[in-house]
């Protein structure tokens, strides 16, 4: 017995040695190209275990394994589908004496696993298993097929995966999953499998857990995933025999941390409004072939949607539907992966637009049209009532894009293309075209007269940064308008081209008929919350081909309701002609008495007509805008005038207009000028001092003013709102005052002096000489027309020269443009004689002369004449200057030609002597 009890114990002696010492008695490494092989048969796929294999019976039997590596299919981008660094398996010795091989721990550590979507749209996941170890090629039959022993039973209790690295790669785009620890536990006492994890992406944290009963197909299983501050949960039912499952969801998202983990840039007002938690609840379905979510809500704050969405595995195409939508509204987001990302089409309708966008009112429009848009909730209610939208959408890497883009309102249409970087910087870049934007303006304050056609807008904005930084080039109507800096910003640079400024004032007012010619303008834009301002303003106007340089600044700002524009400029030389262009030519029909009393017939007034008109000048449209407005200009053109170093000051102000200040040289003098325009109360003040007479005076035929000096002074009142009442309610003075001047044409001296010394009628031919050339001086030279209700009485006119003087009266009628003045010349050395009258009426700046020789006429004929009778008849000898002899011909004699031609000449004067005065008075003038 005692034997027996020393065999048992010696024999267990013997079997623990032998199992302690078994591991280094047998080497495994040798074995390790037969473990790659049968692995290989198994899954398909090369295994290598670069590192040692140990086998282990103490304290819990098991296996480790250093370096292994699982080869990747052809064409994939790694070499290795998985790289192990260690590979740790223990089992039940007990249970496995039994005959069950029961797992206690599997343990996995530095796991780099590369996951890929391969060109051809397999993953190189996808496994040939053969279960049984035959060779994939050799045909079994029930005639070869061997003899299983049955297989033992395998039971695996913890899986552990530790510092794993798991990345998937779809062409160009990778996902990595970094620090992923993995745990799953089996319980063979109540069926169930958990599992739970965490790990970084994207250097953010996340976690995971799972529950599945292990029961008959299919099995009950519950999972939760949460990342990001975002939360997935499911659970359902699964059948591992046909990969299918079914169940619910709920989802729950915080967008902002979202986009912010994966470094998506949004704008503040989005950022601000998805702040909050998205909450999805809904119905699910997996299949190999489909994936869909039925019947999902989704709470967005205040917005509620439904819809669902299906995800098809074979064609890789997702559809989105959104319905029951605010506003009646309706979404519909299809969209199929390629290998160059994600393509695919949106549509988008809508029957209020402003109940859809009212959860964002507060805070995405606002912000985004604030300085822009004076009211973007009215914008949004009465231009974006009613939408249709569709399009082209592609997804690549980093990039979406929108391609024949189609927005459709009840008035507007807006087509084109837009792309967005959703990484980094988040840049949008559009190019765009809109129709009929009149609409579009007015919602902005801005009420066009002229529609500017399409425009075009093509270029790209910051949406991650504030003030929404943009370079846009926009196009319409012949012009180009260039934007760089921030929409919403505090300031951003402005260029604009235009071939015809006048179309392009007439799309703010008016549409003047002159052509102002071509503009250019550079500026910076500075906006506040109730000012906007351009400075520096730098450009160049053509005004009828010829540019015209400015630069300053102007500032527009809202006080209330009304509007202060202020604007201090330089300019060169400002066209007034080239500006308005030729005027056209008129015809006004008048009717007007002349000296003889008689009704003249009618007449054209001008080449420009009445420059008067009835229409109102628009005084209530002056209310809404205040103006202030400082130039400084080389100097100011029409035709031959030029008003040089003008400086300029006005204002409008309550619907007035006030000319605070307006000087400069002009005709060589001095002007200053001021006054206002208002229905009640206009004032107009000027002084011209100095001026050169030569270019102050209207120079017509040989009658030239050479030389003088001149001052010039009015004061006028009037009231009225047109141009027509103003000018019928004138009142006031005006002065003119001429010294030491020159006329070159006639000699008024030479005529008084001989006027003055005639003895003979034969003398008067020479005053008709002397008025043909010659020159006049003047000391001195005074006009005033004092004007009462648009008509102006010439109070004062008179001329003094060394031998004569000239007077005159009349008045100047300038609702009807009408003038009549009578100037007399009188020879100051005869104050007998009666004085020369020149009547001159008709239009204002084109009247008609005529020359009345009645009463000095009457005046020869009475003295002069009756004198030279007396005394025989010297009248023969005195008219020999103006009854001249016809000279002979080749026929005839001086002998026989001379009596027969004068003596009826002679017979005539002798008889009526009245007749020759008159022709001779009239060959004078």
């Amino acid at each position: 017995m005692k034997k027996l009890v020393y065999g048992i114990f010696g024999l267990l002696f013997f079997v623990i040695c032998g199992v302690l010492i078994l591991p280094f008695l047998i080497d495994l490494n040798n074995y390790k190209d037969d473990i790659s092989a049968q692995a290989q048969k198994y899954i398909g796929r090369e295994v290598t275990v670069d590192g040692d294999i140990r086998l282990a019976l103490f304290p819990t039997p098991g296996i480790k394994v250093s370096k292994i590596r699982l080869a990747n299919l052809d064409h994939a981008h790694h070499p290795d589908m998985v790289v192990l660094d260690k590979l740790e398996l223990n089992v039940d010795l007990m249970r496995l004496l039994k005959g069950v091989i029961e797992v206690t721990k599997v343990q996995l550590e530095g796991a780099k696993v590369y996951l890929e979507k391969l060109p051809d749209g397999h993953g190189n996941w996808e496994f040939s298993l053969n279960l049984d170890g035959a060779p994939e090629s050799e045909q079994v039959t029930e005639e070869k097929k061997p003899v299983l022993v049955s297989s033992p039973q395998i039971q695996i209790n913890v899986i552990k995966v530790a510092n794993a690295t798991i990345e998937y790669q779809q062409d160009d785009q990778k996902y990595s999953f970094e620090d992923v620890d993995v745990g799953i536990k089996m319980s063979e006492k109540d069926n169930r499998l958990n599992v739970d994890g965490s790990g970084l992406y994207l250097k953010k944290h996340f976690r995971f857990e799972g529950e599945v009963q292990k029961t008959d197909m299919p099995a009950p299983f519950k999972i939760a995933f949460s990342a990001l501050g975002s939360s997935l949960s499911a659970e359902g039912k699964a059948d591992i025999a046909s990969q299918s499952a079914q169940g619910t969801l709920e989802l729950k998202v915080s967008p902002g941390k979202v986009f912010d983990s994966i470094n998506i840039n949004l704008p503040s007002a989005v950022q601000s409004f998805a702040k909050d938690k998205v909450e999805i609840k809904g119905g699910f379905s997996v299949s190999p072939k489909l994936v869909s979510i039925d019947n999902f809500t989704a709470q967005l704050d205040t917005l509620k949607l439904e819809g669902d969405a299906e995800v098809d595995l074979t064609k890789f195409v997702t559809s989105l539907r959104l319905k029951k939508l605010p506003g009646d509204g309706h979404v519909e987001v299809t969209m199929n992966q390629s290998k160059d990302g994600w393509n695919g089409t949106l549509g988008m309708s809508t029957n209020h637009l402003e109940a859809l966008m009212k959860p964002f009112i507060g805070d995405l429009p606002q912000d985004l049209l604030k300085g822009t848009v004076q009211d973007p909730k009215k914008f949004f209610e009465t231009f974006f009532r009613k939408m249709n939208l569709a399009a082209q959408i592609t997804l690549k890497p980093e990039i979406i894009s929108v391609q024949n883009l189609l927005v459709a309102f009840p008035q507007t249409k807006i087509e084109g293309t837009i792309s967005s970087s959703y990484h980094g910087n988040n840049v949008m870049r559009y190019d765009l075209q809109i129709s009929n934007v009149l609409p579009l303006l007015a919602l902005a304050g801005l009420n066009l007269k002229e529609s500017p056609g399409i425009v075009k807008i093509k270029g790209e904005t910051n949406m991650s940064l504030d003030g929404l930084p943009s370079a846009l080039k926009i196009h319409f109507d012949n012009a180009d308008v260039g934007l760089h800096g921030g929409l919403t910003g505090s300031k951003f640079e402005l260029t604009l081209q235009h071939p015809n400024a006048t179309n392009l004032l007439g799309m703010f007012a008016h549409k003047p008929d002159y052509n102002l010619g071509s503009l250019k303008l550079e500026t910076t834009v500075h906006k506040s919350d109730h000012k906007i301002s351009l400075a520096p303003l730098d450009g160049s106007i053509g005004l009828g081909g010829t540019p015209c340089r400015f630069n300053g600044e102007v500032s527009l700002t809202e006080a209330g309701a009304k509007k202060v524009v202020n604007a201090n400029l330089k300019t060169g030389i400002i066209d007034i002609g080239a500006l308005m262009g030729k005027s056209k030519s008129t015809v006004q029909r008048v009717s007007s008495r002349h000296h003889g009393g008689k009704e003249s017939a009618e007449k054209p007034v001008s080449s420009g007509g009445v420059p008067w008109s009835s229409e109102p000048i628009d005084f209530e449209g002056l209310k809404a805008t205040d103006i202030n407005v400082t130039l400084k200009a080389d100097g100011i053109r029409h035709e031959d005038i030029t008003l040089d170093q003008t400086h300029l000051e006005a204002r409008v102000f309550n619907g007035n207009v006030d000319l605070i200040q307006l000087s400069g040289k002009v005709f060589g003098g001095v002007l200053t000028a001021n006054g206002k325009l208002n229905p009640e109360n206009s004032t107009f003040k000027a002084n011209l001092k100095d001026a050169q007479l030569q270019r102050l005076a209207a120079n017509t035929g040989q009658v030239k003013v050479i030389k003088g000096r001149a001052n010039l002074d009015l004061d006028f009142v009037s009231k009225g709102k047109s141009t027509l009442a103003l000018a019928s309610n004138l009142n006031g003075l005006a002065k003119f005052h001429a010294v030491d001047g020159v006329i070159q044409g006639f000699d008024l001296d030479s005529v008084a002096n001989l006027v003055s010394n005639l003895n003979g009628i034969q003398l008067l031919s020479g005053i008709a000489k002397m008025v043909e050339g010659g020159e006049t001086r003047f000391a001195n030279f005074e006009s005033t027309v004092a004007f009462a209700r648009g008509i102006g009485t010439f109070t004062q006119l008179s001329l003094k020269t060394k031998g004569a003087e000239l007077s005159g009266a009349g008045q100047i009628n300038l609702p009807k443009y009408y003038l009549d003045m009578m100037v007399r010349i009188g020879v100051l050395a005869r104050p007998d004689y009666p004085p020369l009258k020149v009547r001159f009426s008709g239009p204002i700046d084109n009247p008609e002369r005529s020359v009345d020789l009645g009463e000095l006429r009457d005046y020869l004929l009475k003295n002069i004449f009756k004198s030279l009778t007396q005394g025989g008849n010297p009248l023969k000898n005195l008219l020999d200057g103006f009854v001249q002899p016809q000279q002979p011909t080749q026929q005839t004699t001086p002998q026989q030609s001379q009596p027969t031609q004068q003596q009826p000449s002679l017979e005539k004067a002798l008889e009526k002597p009245q007749d020759v005065i008159k022709d001779v008075l009239k060959g004078l003038f």
